[in-house]
């Protein structure tokens, strides 16, 4: 007799025994599995902690800029408020130096004269202006 073509069927001795390798090399795969997802889930866990404190950084450095930029602004502003008191001052100490009501005549144009004067002394100590003023003229009777 002879065997017949084709594929060969192995014995069942030798199924049992490739069964048996298979099912090792498939319980090694699922340990190396199971204990690699521990160091992924850690590795996730490090990933979203450095993209938080990465976006913290990032949103303190922009607050720090803006802070910084903002003191700069500041310092600029003030320069232009002091180039202001220095030129407002001088002004301020020529026409409050001048004051004179008697240069007006009694009536509501006198009062807006003496109410403007207020006025305009209390923003000349409120700017600590320090020029002089201007003493008014001496009438040359």
């Amino acid at each position: 007799m002879t065997k017949p073509e084709g594929p060969q069927v192995p014995d069942v001795p030798e199924l049992s025994v490739g069964v048996a390798e298979l099912k090792g090399e498939v319980r090694g795969l699922r340990l190396a599995v199971e204990q690699f997802e521990p160091r992924v889930t850690r590795a996730e866990r490090v990933s979203t902690r450095t993209a938080m404190a990465a976006t913290i950084i990032a949103i303190l450095v922009v607050a720090v800029g803006f802070v910084g930029y903002r003191g700069i602004r500041s310092d600029q502003e003030i320069a232009q408020t002091n180039q202001r008191v220095d030129g407002l001052c001088p002004i301020l100490a020529l026409v409050v130096g001048g004051y004179d009501p008697e240069t007006r005549a009694a009536g509501p144009d006198r009062d807006e004269y003496i109410k403007s004067f207020v006025v305009m002394r209390e923003a000349y100590s409120n700017l600590g202006c320090t020029t002089p003023f201007v003493p008014p003229r001496q009438s040359s009777s």
